[in-house]
């Protein structure tokens, strides 16, 4: 409204710019929320690839790690013994882990009461 008015305009023209107002306000609350979730997207976005190397290093730690125990374990078994004994005790806690992750997976799943 212009400043000063003394409040004898149409109602209709008030109604237009009650209507030209809202919308005004509403493209802006539009450019605003849009902004804030690419903004929110780009944050997840680097957070993602973060926790990717972190699971890349990971999984190489524990390359080493299984790799060390079979040649600590050669001298004394044999290197073939060393390699199952190592892959046999990586697959049971890898079954081990899957399973626990499952059913937590399944329990998220089944429809609240």
């Amino acid at each position: 409204m212009a400043e000063g008015n003394d409040g004898d305009e149409p109602l209709g023209t008030l109604f237009a710019q009650l209507t030209d107002d809202a919308r005004d306000y509403a493209a802006a609350e539009f450019v605003y929320f849009r902004e804030l979730a690419i903004t929110k997207a780009k944050d997840l976005r680097d957070a993602a690839v973060l926790g990717a190397f972190a699971l890349l290093f990971a999984f190489a730690a524990l390359v080493a790690i299984a790799v060390g125990a079979v040649m600590a374990l050669a001298p004394m078994i044999g290197a073939g013994v060393a390699t199952a004994v190592v892959g046999v005790v990586t697959l049971v806690l890898s079954g081990i882990f899957g399973w626990l992750a499952w059913a937590r997976v399944a329990a998220l799943l089944e429809p609240d009461e």
